[in-house]
């Protein structure tokens, strides 16, 4: 096996390619899984006598309406490996329709 000397810019470089790669397959992963599953919708809320429109994700198999912190709550038991700050984000960002892989924010996986 040869060796190669790199400076550290050029680890650098190597590593943000690394990451973010895997960064986009897991992004890509949660919204494959969300968009199989889950639909975004509007539910109607009585507070105080008024009603109001309140978002609200759809699940699909069951047909059940859930809050977004229920999803985040099931979503985070389900992926305990991932920053729970990064699927909120995921979360947050498929509902407002994400294009692609990239997100709004930088957060960590």
């Amino acid at each position: 096996m040869k060796k190669i000397k790199i400076t550290e810019a050029q680890l650098g470089v190597l590593t943000n390619l690394i990451e973010s790669s895997v960064r986009d397959r897991v992004v890509s992963k949660l919204k494959k899984e969300l968009d199989s599953f889950y639909s975004r919708t509007m539910g109607t809320v009585k507070k105080g006598g008024e009603y109001f429109d309140k978002p609200m994700i759809q699940n699909e198999v069951s047909g059940e309406m859930i809050t977004p912190k229920a999803l985040f709550d099931y979503m985070c038991y389900k992926h305990k490996g991932l920053n729970k700050e990064f699927i909120e984000t995921v979360i947050r960002d498929w509902y407002d329709g994400i294009k692609g892989n990239n997100l709004s924010k930088n957060v960590k996986m």
